[in-house]
């Protein structure tokens, strides 16, 4: 004959300690976006430091295609072009792709057409480093001296 099975007492459970809160620390949420385009990290960072110069700033726009067309030869993609009284057009230098010197020389000859190309209607690029931008606190000290200049 079939004995009946025996659930197992459950255990208790043990109580969190009351002080758990003092050790939290606030986690970065990145959704990975900017405007619907996809984004790294530090340049979601440094659009969340945009946003919040408030009134400082008109507007910015993110990845804007610049001589031709996105993704026809020859496009110089802008990382960011913040609207303020002047144009001002910034990229963001992340470690690993613009680290060796070919990339280095790229940039350098991207930056002296695109400055020729908006002579007189925007400032000239502003290259903004990965080591701006580590954290958030970074970032806004970061757009703060870019945009306003301290």
């Amino acid at each position: 004959m079939l004995k009946p099975y025996q659930y197992k007492k459950p255990r208790p459970i043990k109580a969190l300690p009351l002080n758990r809160v003092a050790g939290f620390t606030e986690r970065e949420v990145l959704s990975g976006t900017v405007q619907g385009l996809p984004a790294s990290d530090l340049e979601e960072r440094f659009a969340k430091a945009l946003d919040r110069l408030g009134d400082a700033i008109q507007y910015y726009e993110f990845r804007v295609p610049y001589i031709e067309g996105r993704n026809m030869p020859g496009e110089i993609e802008v990382d960011f072009v913040v609207h303020t009284p002047f144009i001002l057009p910034i990229q963001v230098d992340g470690a690993y792709s613009h680290k060796n010197a070919e990339q280095k020389a790229k940039d350098e000859y991207n930056d002296a057409v695109l400055n020729d190309y908006l002579q007189g209607v925007a400032m000239p690029v502003r290259r903004v480093k990965d080591y701006e931008l580590q954290t958030q606190d970074d970032a806004d000290a970061t757009a703060r001296q870019v945009v306003m200049g301290g």
